[in-house]
């Protein structure tokens, strides 16, 4: 018998659906897993993380754990892990998310994460929100391009959202997820057996959330 070639891309298709419901298709429970939440958030963010660059867990995640990179392989092209940075936490807290905010601008925020966790954790040279800008300085943005970008109204901007959004989602700790501006996930309920399956499991739970009905 001979199988259309439509009939086996469809085929196909059914499979890899399946598949990757089978990913997250653990019983992850409200109360146990994620907190459903009541915020007055208008248009959250799908996926946001809230951190801080003082935040241990939070360099863990980023960089041993490799929890975002885990997050964001498996999302949709259209959809991205959104991260905010929390002023509340250390001396630098509101030098840091203004610190943020320019690199996001000037598209620099995958390589000025590691250089200020690693400044603020590790070496421990970042004293000063002057030391901010010198970790700019080492990827060739002058100190008068910094000061020019912190008065741009798309970094104010971008200020305003991560501190409003830390306020009213009541976010009390780092790092915390949420999802659909409904769903806090419980980082402490995930599995616990290694790195990468820990990873994975944060992973399959976020796309479980995302795929459940608002």
């Amino acid at each position: 018998m001979v199988v259309h070639g439509k009939v086996i891309k469809l085929l196909i298709t059914i499979l890899m659906v399946g598949l990757s419901s089978a990913a997250y298709s653990k019983d992850y429970q409200a109360g146990k897993n994620f907190t459903v939440i009541h915020s007055t958030v208008k248009q959250p963010p799908p996926l946001v993380e809230f951190f801080s660059f003082y935040c241990g867990p939070c360099y863990a995640f980023a960089e041993r754990i490799n929890v975002d990179t885990a997050i964001r392989k498996r999302l949709p092209d259209d959809m991205k892990l959104e991260k905010y940075h929390v002023s509340q936490m250390g001396p630098l807290g509101p030098a840091l998310t203004e610190a943020w905010a320019v690199a996001q601008y000037a598209g620099v925020d995958g390589k000025v994460e590691k250089l200020l966790f690693e400044g603020l954790q590790v070496k421990r040279d970042i004293k000063t929100a002057v030391d901010i800008v010198i970790v700019f300085n080492q990827l060739g943005i002058t100190s008068e391009k910094y000061a020019e970008m912190q008065s741009n109204f798309m970094v104010k901007a971008l200020i305003a959202r991560q501190d409003n959004l830390v306020e009213k989602m009541k976010v009390h700790g780092t790092p915390s997820f949420y999802v659909s501006g409904k769903y806090h996930i419980n980082n402490a309920s995930l599995a616990q057996d290694d790195y990468d399956t820990y990873a994975e499991d944060m992973a399959n739970l976020v796309l479980f959330l995302l795929n459940k009905p608002l």
